[in-house]
């Protein structure tokens, strides 16, 4: 009689659903930043912005409403596809630890996790910064607080105010800690200090997310003592998905194992240059 080590139904749904309960507890998944699209099996989503919409004199209802010369235009989001697969033995032992199964879940949603935040880190990097939304310190004259005030104040000036967010590297956001006014109780109600980190933290009017190095690249370094930093609102830039992470198990008969695989397809791009600024900040 020849034994089948493949999974039921039930066991791969239960695995399935525990690396998506992971996902969406995990913390740092910037796709909450960004406005969803649904590509709808789509390689591609077709976008409409429409910019510099403005109220005009009525000169009377003998003349016919004003038309609008707004700068309308077309942004398109390319699809692309991603992969992880994972050989495992653990579904082939009824005893098995179940902290090898935790581990496991947790390995795979962080992939993913870190694979949705690269896409957008990837489409905020990509788009071509001009002067009005640039803060550039080659010589360390600014303190993190600077790059801040500075951040801030461009995007007051092009009216980007609502759901303002920070996306900094763990050395920015050490250097931004050692500054007495984001530390200061009086100042910061948070105690950031205590708890050591600005991640998922508000200060300035900015909802704060720190990440450190990461293999998939991260945030861009564009020297060796030099990161960038991005600030954007919400509605600036745009998540579209193709296919939302999923995940199977399957027997392998060739390695005599499961193989865990995990699937995603999406892309990204600022469609409002407005409402995002980068900082580049040298550390030490």
């Amino acid at each position: 009689m020849t034994e089948s080590y493949q999974l039921s139904d039930f066991e791969q749904k239960k695995f399935e659903a525990s690396v998506h309960h992971e996902i969406r507890d995990a913390g740092k998944n910037l796709k909450s930043m960004a406005l969803m699209k649904d590509s709808k099996g789509a390689r591609s989503i077709d976008i409409t912005v429409y910019g510099g919409v403005m109220m005009e004199k009525r000169e009377g209802y003998e003349q016919p409403l004003p038309v609008q010369k707004n700068k309308k235009r077309n942004v398109i989001l390319t699809m692309e596809d991603y992969s992880c697969s994972v050989l495992t033995d653990i579904f082939l032992n009824e005893k098995v630890n179940f902290d090898d199964k935790q581990e496991l879940k947790m390995e795979v949603s962080a992939a993913i996790e870190r694979k949705m935040d690269q896409i957008i880190i990837d489409a905020l990097n990509a788009h071509s910064y001009g002067s009005g939304n640039t803060v550039a310190d080659p010589t360390k004259v600014f303190s993190m607080t600077d790059h801040l005030k500075k951040i801030a104040r461009l995007m007051d000036d092009k009216g980007a105010v609502q759901d303002r967010n920070l996306l900094l590297h763990a050395y920015a956001a050490h250097d931004l800690l050692g500054d007495d006014k984001v530390g200061n109780i009086n100042n910061n109600s948070n105690k950031v200090l205590v708890k050591g980190s600005m991640d998922k933290e508000k200060f300035y009017g900015f909802d704060f997310t720190v990440i450190g190095s990461r293999e998939e690249g991260g945030l861009p370094k564009p020297s060796a003592t030099s990161i960038a930093s991005f600030a954007w609102v919400r509605k600036a830039l745009a998540l579209g998905i193709n296919m939302q992470p999923r995940i199977e198990v399957i027997y392998d008969g060739q390695y005599g194992a499961h193989r865990v695989n995990a699937f995603l397809s999406g892309g990204a791009k600022v469609v409002d240059g407005n409402g995002v600024v980068k900082s580049t900040s040298l550390y030490q």
